[in-house]
């Protein structure tokens, strides 16, 4: 009896984590707007507003119960003259010398309506746990908008469309 209701709490556990991190449509996600900043961004509902901290202008953290420490923020800065490519190759040594073990793992090309940005996915450590996370990056209007999708290395394939719909619902609003 007892093997049985362990089986079956951890698949109704199991049912509830798959349901917390399958993908969602950009229809579901609450939609959260910057006017001074320019940008809206979708997200999802079970999720918290973290506090404000410049240079972060708004950041969401899934439940802390899921422990999968997954995350994103958006952070807006003067683009220096820089284009997407441009403000992600400048940032790639600076990130390779704050972060534990930096490691690129992919980078290509990303859009915000008809704008042209980049993206770039790598691993990281912080305080003994591997990180991966994916950086979008977009320039408009004088301004770097800088989208960051983070969670546990071992976690991070349950939130990847998650946080693909998230990067999909970025919209410049200036």
């Amino acid at each position: 009896m007892l093997r049985v209701l362990n089986k079956s709490v951890f698949f109704n556990a199991l049912i509830v984590l798959l349901v917390s991190t399958a993908a969602i449509s950009q229809a579901a996600l609450e939609k959260y707007s910057s006017p001074a900043e320019g940008f809206s961004v979708g997200y999802p509902p079970s999720w918290t507003k973290s506090p404000e901290m410049k240079p972060i202008a708004v950041g969401f953290s899934a439940p802390v119960s899921d422990g999968s420490g997954a995350n994103f923020n958006v952070v807006v800065t003067p683009d220096g003259g820089l284009d997407g490519t441009g403000q992600l190759e400048a940032a790639k040594p600076m990130m390779a010398k704050v972060l534990q073990a930096f490691s690129e793992k992919a980078a290509g090309k990303w859009r915000v309506g008809d704008k042209a940005g980049a993206y770039m996915e790598y691993v990281h450590n912080l305080k003994g746990k591997d990180y991966r996370a994916m950086t979008y990056i977009v320039t408009s209007g004088g301004k770097a908008y800088t989208l960051t999708c983070t969670a546990l290395d071992d976690r991070f394939e349950s939130y990847r469309a998650i946080f693909g719909t998230i990067a999909q619902s970025f919209r410049l609003t200036k």
